[in-house]
């Protein structure tokens, strides 16, 4: 598992918890990795699951991330999923954001 960690100066940090940017978004069978980049206002943990359609649970991790500001999290789920509609939930303490994604899978012909 790869982490990776970047910063920004985000002055008073009043923006709590969000994702910024899921991608490739859709994913395909080719991606090696996912990345969830998003803004958290203070150290702590970080919970990663994926869902499918039906809200069964695919995927789930935990990441502990230090500071405040910017972050970019590599996973790989995709191998192992199905082509598909799928939801990423990142929780942060009381703080939940939820994003729809897409996996494809190319058929060589």
């Amino acid at each position: 598992r790869r982490v990776l960690f970047r910063s920004i100066d985000s002055g008073d940090c009043s923006y709590s918890s969000q994702i910024v940017s899921i991608y490739p978004n859709p994913l395909n069978f080719s991606s090696i990795d996912m990345n969830v980049s998003f803004l958290q206002s203070e150290s702590g943990e970080v919970e990663v699951k994926i869902f499918n359609i039906l809200g069964e649970e695919v995927y789930k991790d935990y990441f502990f991330l230090n500071g405040e500001g910017y972050h970019e999290i590599s996973i790989n789920p995709i191998h192992t999923l199905s082509a598909g509609i799928y939801f990423i939930r990142i929780s942060h303490f009381n703080i939940v954001r939820t994003v729809k994604f897409i996996n494809i899978k190319w058929v060589a012909i």
